[in-house]
C-alpha cells in the first residue's frame, strides 16, 4: 500500500480515498462532539479509541475530515484546469493519432468558453527509449515538430516534449518547464489576479 507524500490522505482507494494518512480505513459516524464525522476505530498512544461511542476522533481522522471538506484546509487551489498533459506512445501511430484527436476536441471545447487565459496544453511523447531507430518513431517525431510549429503559427499555444518514463529521461525537465509556465500565467492559479479571476 502506498500513499502520496504530497496529499493529506491516502490515495489507495482512489478516487474516494476512504483512508486517513495513517492508512486506516475510515467510516462515517455520529457522536455528541463529532456529528457526521469520520472514525477509524484505532487507538492512539494514550489508548483512546477513535470511534463514535468514545466521542473521540484521532488526529489522522480530523485531517481526513478537513481534506474532504469544501471549506477544509486541503481544498483545491483554483477553480479551473491549469494544464493538460496529453501523453502518447511515440512508437505507436494509433496512440499518436488519438492524442491529436483529443487535442482537437479540447481546442473546440475551450474555444466555446470565455476564458481570459487558456490552460496550458502539453503533448508528451513517451517511450523514447523503446526503438528510436524505427520508422514509426522517426515519422511521429518529425510530424509532431511540424504540427506544433503550425499550431503556434496559427496563434494556438502548444508545447511538446519527449520523455522516457521508465528511465526517467526528460521527466524532471518536463515538470520544471510546465511549473515555470504556470507560474508566469497568473490568471490560471490566482483567485483575483490584478482585479480579475481569469474567466469562468
Amino acid at each position: 500500500r502506498k500513499r502520496s507524500v504530497n496529499l493529506p490522505f491516502s490515495m489507495c482507494i482512489a478516487p474516494v480515498a476512504q483512508a486517513n494518512d495513517s492508512d486506516n480505513l475510515v467510516t462515517l459516524g455520529d457522536s455528541p462532539h463529532h456529528p457526521n464525522a469520520y472514525f477509524c476505530g484505532k487507538s492512539d498512544w494514550k489508548d483512546r479509541k477513535c470511534c463514535p461511542s468514545n466521542d473521540f476522533q484521532c488526529k489522522s481522522c480530523r485531517r481526513f475530515q478537513a481534506s474532504i471538506s469544501p471549506e477544509g484546509e486541503y481544498r483545491t487551489l483554483c477553480r479551473r484546469r491549469m494544464i493538460y498533459l496529453l501523453v502518447y506512445d511515440v512508437n505507436d501511430q494509433e496512440s499518436y493519432l488519438k492524442v491529436l484527436g483529443l487535442f482537437s476536441q479540447l481546442q473546440e471545447t475551450l474555444a466555446k468558453k470565455d476564458l481570459k487565459q487558456w490552460p496550458l496544453i502539453y503533448i508528451v511523447g513517451n517511450k523514447i527509449d523503446k526503438d528510436p531507430e524505427s520508422k514509426a518513431f522517426k515519422d511521429i517525431s518529425a510530424h509532431i515538430r511540424d504540427f506544433a510549429r503550425s499550431e503556434i503559427d496559427a496563434g494556438r499555444k502548444l508545447s511538446t516534449c519527449m520523455v522516457s518514463a521508465m528511465h526517467f529521461k526528460n521527466v524532471t525537465k518536463l515538470f520544471r518547464t510546465l511549473l515555470q509556465d504556470i507560474r508566469t500565467r497568473e490568471p490560471l492559479w490566482k483567485v483575483d489576479p490584478l482585479g480579475g479571476d481569469g474567466g469562468p
